[in-house]
C-alpha cells in the first residue's frame, strides 16, 4: 500500500460510511482514554493529512485523534446529488461520531472546518464538550460562507450575528468573545 508509507507513525486510516458519504478517517490512539478530539480541516485543504499530519499523534498521548477528509476533500466521496449546506456538514459530524461509537467529543476545525465546529456545537451540544476554532470561516456579516468554492454560491451559512449568543449573554454584541482561551464551552 504506496499510501501507508505517506502516513505519520503512529496514524492510522479507515474508511466508514457517515451516513450518505464514505468518509476517509485518519486516526491517533485509537484505545485513548481521555474525549475523542475530532479535527476538521479546511476547504483549502485537500485532505485531513495536509492540516493535520504534524500534529495527530501529538495530542494522541491519552486520547483519540481523529481527522476525517472532509466530504468531497481528499478520499472522502460527496454522495450524488449532495449539495453540501452548513446543516448537511453538520448531519454528517453526527453521523460521522455516530460510526465510531462516539457520543461526546472535543471537536476542532480550521477555517470551513472551524465553521462546521461552531455549528455543530451549537446544533449538537450534547455531541461537543470543547470547541477549537482556527481561523474559523463563516463568521462574516456579507460573505456567503462558500464564495470560495465556485464563485458566488447560492448556499448561505448563518452570519456572525446569527451565530452570536442572546443579548442577555455576557458575550459581547459584536460576536465571539475568545478572549485568551484556546478552547471554549459551547452556549
Amino acid at each position: 500500500m504506496a499510501e501507508m508509507s505517506l502516513l505519520p507513525i503512529g496514524v492510522d486510516y479507515t474508511d466508514l460510511a457517515a451516513g450518505e458519504s464514505r468518509t476517509r478517517c485518519y486516526s491517533a490512539n485509537l484505545h485513548g482514554t481521555d474525549t475523542p478530539l475530532v479535527l476538521l480541516h479546511g476547504a483549502g485543504a485537500d485532505s485531513a493529512l495536509i492540516s493535520y499530519a504534524g500534529v495527530l499523534t501529538s495530542f494522541a498521548p491519552h486520547r483519540r485523534v481523529v481527522a476525517p477528509d472532509l466530504p468531497g476533500y481528499g478520499a472522502s466521496a460527496l454522495p450524488p446529488g449532495a449539495v453540501p449546506d452548513i446543516g448537511w456538514y453538520v448531519d454528517w459530524v453526527e453521523h460521522l461520531c455516530r460510526a465510531m461509537g462516539l457520543d461526546r467529543i472535543d471537536l476542532g476545525g480550521l477555517s470551513l472546518g472551524g465553521f462546521i465546529a461552531l455549528q455543530t456545537a451549537l446544533d449538537r451540544p450534547g455531541l461537543v464538550r470543547r470547541l477549537v476554532l482556527i481561523n474559523p470561516a463563516g463568521l462574516s456579516e456579507t460573505l456567503p460562507w462558500m464564495w470560495w468554492r465556485d464563485g458566488w454560491h447560492t448556499i448561505h451559512g448563518p452570519t456572525a450575528r446569527q451565530c452570536a449568543p442572546r443579548s442577555d449573554s455576557a458575550v459581547p454584541q459584536h460576536g465571539w468573545d475568545f478572549g485568551a482561551s484556546s478552547a471554549i464551552e459551547p452556549p
